[in-house]
């Protein structure tokens, strides 16, 4: 998955996809779980024949839903910590391409909304394979939809 991201999406993407990737090996090594991270492949092959660099958000959010989800099972303290490191990693990468002070700030005052939803919605939802993909995807279609803003 890592060299999918940085061959096809380049740094940014590998980037956010190292991270989640590590959280996931010390968290969850089970293939289902790592089955999980694919869906988000969606945004990087709809980047690819649009062109649509903003698509690198709702990229984003699907991760940080999912590592939220991983963790949030656990304590829902460390779910919001995990989420967040991939915002904050999320931001990083945009405030290196350059984005604005403004554009940052919405990006993440949209991003903190998406995740508390997430962790509310992973607390309140069954615990399996199937969830965990409804949800991270909802949060990324979220994350497509704040792009609007």
């Amino acid at each position: 998955l890592f060299f999918t991201m940085l061959l096809a999406g380049g740094q940014p993407w590998a980037v956010l996809s190292l991270l989640v990737l590590v959280i996931q090996a010390v968290v969850d090594r089970r293939f289902v779980v790592l089955a999980a991270i694919v869906p988000a492949l969606v945004w990087l092959v709809l980047f690819r024949v649009t062109g649509n660099r903003e698509l690198y958000f709702p990229y984003a959010m699907y991760l940080a839903a999912h590592v939220s989800g991983l963790l949030c099972r656990r304590s829902y303290l460390l779910g919001l910590i995990a989420g967040s490191l991939v915002v904050g990693a999320f931001l990083v990468v945009r405030y290196m391409q350059h984005a604005t002070w403004p554009v940052l700030g919405v990006e993440l005052g949209v991003a903190a909304v998406i995740l508390s939803l997430t962790l509310l919605a992973f607390l309140a939802s069954p615990r399996n394979s199937i969830a965990h993909v409804m949800i991270t995807s909802a949060a990324s279609l979220l994350a497509y939809a704040g792009l609007s803003v």
